[in-house]
C-alpha cells in the first residue's frame, strides 16, 4: 500500500485520518468519491462512508490486490470497528 499523491475520483482506496496506517485510527475503505483542494492540504470523501467525513491521507489498493482489500475489511470486522468510523 502506497500513499496517493495524485489519486482520481472513483479509484480504491483506504483512506485514514493519520499517516501512520495504525488499524484502530480512523479511517475507511472505498472508492473517492470528492477531493477537497485547500490552501494547504488536501482532502478526501468516500462514496461508500455515509457520514461523509473527510480524511487527510489516501493510500492506493492495487486492483490486482483484492487480498489486500478484503484482508482489510477482516480486520475491521475482528476488531468490531464499523468500517473504521470512530
Amino acid at each position: 500500500m502506497r500513499k496517493i499523491k495524485y489519486p482520481k475520483i472513483g479509484e480504491y482506496v483506504l483512506v485514514t485520518r493519520w499517516g501512520d496506517r495504525d488499524i484502530q485510527d480512523p479511517c475507511f475503505l472505498g472508492h473517492i468519491k470528492c477531493i477537497k483542494i485547500m490552501k494547504d492540504d488536501i482532502r478526501y470523501i468516500i462514496e461508500e462512508d455515509k457520514t461523509e467525513r473527510e480524511y487527510p491521507n489516501c493510500f492506493r489498493i492495487y486492483e490486482n490486490d483484492k487480498d489486500v482489500a478484503i484482508y482489510l475489511e477482516n480486520i475491521l470486522v475482528e476488531k468490531e470497528v464499523d468500517r473504521c468510523h470512530l
